[in-house]
Order: C-alpha cells, then structure tokens, then sequence
C-alpha cells in the first residue's frame, strides 16, 4: 500500500548553520569538493559547468529572520509565515536548527534544517507516524550535473516502506524573478522522493528548488504523483527579512 500523507516540504524549506569535515552518508561525492568558483553579486544566467560559491550561505538561520511565503497546492492556496527561533537540535547525529512556521490554514508546526559543509538537508516528522523525514535538497559548491542519494529517513524507510532522495543540481549562478523581485546568485535542483514497493524505487514526488544566496528557498515547484492523485503545486517567495 502506497503511503498516504500530504505534500510536505512545499512550504517546509528554510535552513540551517554548521560547518564540519564529515563525509555524509549515502553520498556520491565528497561534500565540499565542487571547484567552488564564486559568482559575484548580480551573476546572471547559465548553469555553467563549475561549483557554486563557498563564501557566504544558502541558509540564513540567524534568530529573528523571517520569511513569507505563498503556497499552491492543487487550487488551495495558503499563506505561510517562518521563523527563526535561534534553537537547535540534533537528528540522526546532524545539528539542526529548528524553524517555526504558522500556516493561515492548518496553524503551528516546527521544521527543522541543517548546513553541514555545504550540505542543506530539512527534517520533519510526518503526521501519524513516528519516521522524521530527511530531505538533503542542495550541495552549494557542487558543479552542474552533480547527483546525490540519501535515505529518506534515519531508519530508511517510511512507515515501514523503504524511501530514499535521489538528487541533482540542474543550474548554478543564475538569476530568477520571484513575485517581482530579482535574485542573483541561485542554485536550481531537482530533488525526487522515492519509494520501493517491492519492484524497485519509483519516483512518487518531484520538487526544483530555487535556492538564493544569503536569502534561502525563493520559490519550490512540485509535481506528487504517487500517492494516489496527480497533484502540482508551488511555493513562492512574498518577503523575507534576515538579521
């Protein structure tokens, strides 16, 4: 039986601060080792075929930054509103910073994201189970092309199911417009959330990040098709302030 839960993670992206010379499980590569060549404010255009920058963060997390974002799922939208709370926690042996989030429609809930050597991962408990899903959605100094696999729990499974996420960086340095606003410096990637039913891992979700430097996640766009319904959303960047 396919798993049965919402789309998380539309609105749950923000980020997390710690630096380490861990090699993460479960990656093809070697954290840190993009050639990390560093485009300068106001970098536009093509994906380019080196790392992003390795100065600065992917994942402001400083207590008091905030973010607003609007979200589309189907033709539901809602309106959802993050905090940094200054507090963190420790998942699966990770240093997380917890995030607090206020939806208009479904009220309170508490995300948590970490930056480890230029590995962005979010983690989430998923409602009416006890698994705490782990998303790794961005390497900031990986070259276009560079792909990645991470279990998608600290247990590898989800609700007893085995899940894992398949990702990939697609852009580098690229600018992009975000409800009239122009960032510079983004990272795209395409991130999939995988299950296997018994006949192998099947794609059941797919989401592009849009990552902006020193400001986080500007906008997600999501295609879930395995769980039952074909359901395409998006979260979209309305305004941030970050201390």
């Amino acid at each position: 039986m396919k798993i049965k839960y919402t789309i998380l993670f539309l609105g749950l992206l923000i980020l997390g601060a710690l630096n380490s010379c861990q090699k993460i499980p479960g990656h093809q590569i070697q954290p840190g080792s993009g050639s990390g060549s560093s485009g300068g404010t106001g970098s536009t255009g093509g994906s380019g075929g080196t790392g992003g920058s390795t100065t600065g963060t992917y994942s402001p997390v400083t207590a008091g930054t905030t973010w607003v974002y609007k979200e589309v799922i189907g033709t539901s939208a809602d309106t959802l509103n993050y905090i940094i709370p200054g507090t963190t926690t420790i998942i699966d042996s990770k240093l997380y910073s917890a995030v607090n989030v206020t939806s208009a429609k479904t009220g309170n809930s508490t995300g948590y994201f970490a930056n480890i050597n230029h590995v962005y991962t979010l983690a989430q408990a998923i409602p009416t189970t006890t698994d705490i899903l782990e998303m790794q959605y961005l390497i900031d100094n990986a070259a276009v092309g560079t792909t990645w696999t991470t279990p998608a729990s600290p247990t590898g499974t989800i609700n007893g199911v085995p899940g894992r996420i398949s990702g990939k960086i697609a852009e580098v340095g690229i600018s992009k417009t975000v409800t009239g606003m122009v960032f510079n410096n983004v990272i795209h990637s395409t991130i999939l959330l995988q299950y296997d039913y018994g006949t192998g891992y099947q794609t059941d979700a797919t989401y592009e990040y849009y990552v902006a430097k020193n400001v986080g996640i500007i906008e997600i766009d999501s295609s879930v098709s395995g769980f039952g319904a074909s359901v395409t959303g998006s979260t979209t960047l309305l305004s941030y302030k970050i201390k």
